[in-house]
């Protein structure tokens, strides 16, 4: 019977490497991007939309924001504003390991039935 050493002492010979392993590099389990990057570039949006409407005043600039943003998605085929944030954050949430994927319950697979229905015939004009 071969024992790991063994083993690896086999392995490591027949491709001409170092008997030791190389030291183990440990992966960044939060994948989300530095503060720095989320707010410089976070505001891109935000400042090109208040610059587009002639708004300097950050607190009314984010208030018109949303306001327009929701009847911007009032318009879109079945989705809200609300439920395209929600799937940009699930999305972005599972890509930088901060959000856990959970089995959907019976009712909220019953809702993703109706929304997609509610969307398939909205984009068909029915």
């Amino acid at each position: 019977m071969i024992t790991g050493g063994q083993l690896w002492a086999s392995l490591s010979s027949a491709w001409g490497t170092l008997k030791t392993a190389a030291p183990r590099l440990r992966a960044r389990k939060n994948r989300a991007p530095e503060d720095r990057w989320l707010f410089v570039n976070g505001l891109a949006g935000l400042t090109s939309f208040m610059a587009a409407r002639g708004i300097v005043d950050l607190n009314e600039g984010i208030r018109r924001y949303i306001v327009e943003a929701r009847e911007y998605f009032s318009k879109a085929p079945g989705q809200s504003l609300g439920e395209y944030v929600r799937r940009k954050v699930l999305a972005k949430g599972l890509r930088y390991n901060t959000i856990v994927t959970r089995i959907p319950t019976r009712t909220e697979k019953d809702q993703i039935q109706r929304d997609a229905a509610r969307y398939r015939k909205a984009r068909d004009g029915e």
